[in-house]
């Protein structure tokens, strides 16, 4: 039987959590092998990294390993190692992350269902996996997408978390190398690409299960607010230009104030870090946006003991409601 499905695994001087990546694919991979490729792009490595791929190797002879004479940059090889692909469905794993016994059999449903992309939910851990930060990452339920606008509206750049997404090749590659390198210094190629590749009538799932477990604080040294603000928003007016709906592109970026740009100023407010110049900085992306002005301009403007006192208590008001609301449940249940 041909093979279906590439997992491709970019990786860079991390071999011990490669060697645990690769431990639960291979957990994952029983009685699917034969549908399965691995590939293992290696963006020059000083360390063991072809030594814990050479006894991989010796359970799994297959696997195609291949090393760059330099590094070229994490987005770049994303870009080398599913092009080395020959199936017709990529995913792109993280070399620090773990999948579940149960995600390539769950993946394998969704492609034999003739879904062209698969996003699925993941959990995020602390850096040694002893702690499980957050068991659902996402809130959305199992939905089926038609429509390449109501997609972007709900996922938005959540696409960008590489490990769980799986795209058809051929899609992710009818975006040209020379507009996906546009993008390479604001870190999110691979959500242009992905957005860029699907018809207006696509044919994606989303899984709510969350088939991954995401490595925490395991993230190299970056420009957040140039990733996260700059380079989110130019990606979403870009796929606007491509012929995107207007309201999809600004839904998407609403939902990076409100997942990551917020979460991320209240820390750094309860840190004491500097906040200076990020209003300015976020102004020509969010000026048009309600929650730039009345959420972004107090949280940054008030007294650091404030902000976070008024976060913590509506966090915990939330919580409070959400154990209350599953009592009554229950209770309406016996």
């Amino acid at each position: 039987m041909n093979k279906i499905l590439s997992i491709c695994i970019p990786t860079f001087n991390r071999s011990e959590y490669l060697r645990e990546c690769l431990e639960t694919v291979s957990i994952a991979i029983k009685n699917f092998e034969e549908k399965i490729e691995i590939i293992i792009s290696d963006n020059a490595s000083s360390d063991d990294t072809e030594e814990v791929v050479t006894k991989f190797k010796k359970d799994f002879p297959d696997v195609i390993y291949s090393k760059n004479t330099e590094n070229i940059g994490a987005e770049r090889n994303f870009r080398l190692v599913a092009s080395m692909s020959n199936c017709k469905y990529i995913w792109i794993l993280g070399d620090d992350d773990r999948i579940t016994p149960d995600a390539i059999g769950e993946i394998l449903k969704k492609i034999s269902s003739g879904n062209d992309l698969i996003i699925f939910n993941y959990s995020i851990w602390d850096k040694s996996f002893s702690k499980c930060i957050k068991q659902r990452t996402l809130s959305l339920i199992d939905a089926e997408y038609k429509d390449k606008n109501l997609l972007m509206s709900d996922v938005g750049l959540n696409v960008g978390y590489i490990s769980s997404v799986v795209v058809r090749k051929d899609i992710f590659f009818i975006l040209p190398e020379d507009e996906y390198e546009k993008y390479v210094p604001y870190g999110f190629p691979f959500v242009y690409a992905v957005y860029a590749g699907l018809s207006n009538e696509c044919n994606a799932a989303y899984i709510s299960a969350p088939l991954i477990l995401n490595r925490a604080g395991n993230s190299g040294n970056y420009d957040w607010y140039k990733y996260f603000v700059i380079g989110s928003s130019l990606i979403f007016d870009s796929l606007i230009a491509r012929g995107y709906e207007k309201s999809a592109g600004d839904k998407a970026k609403k939902k990076v104030i409100t997942q990551y740009v917020i979460s991320d100023i209240l820390v750094k407010k309860r840190d004491r870090k500097e906040t200076g110049g990020l209003l300015m900085l976020m102004f020509p992306f969010y000026k048009k946006y309600v929650l730039y002005w009345f959420v972004l301009v107090p949280i940054l403007f008030f007294p650091s003991k404030i902000v976070w006192t008024a976060w913590w208590g509506l966090k915990n008001i939330r919580e409070i409601r959400r154990k209350i609301s599953s009592v009554l449940m229950k209770e309406k249940v016996l």
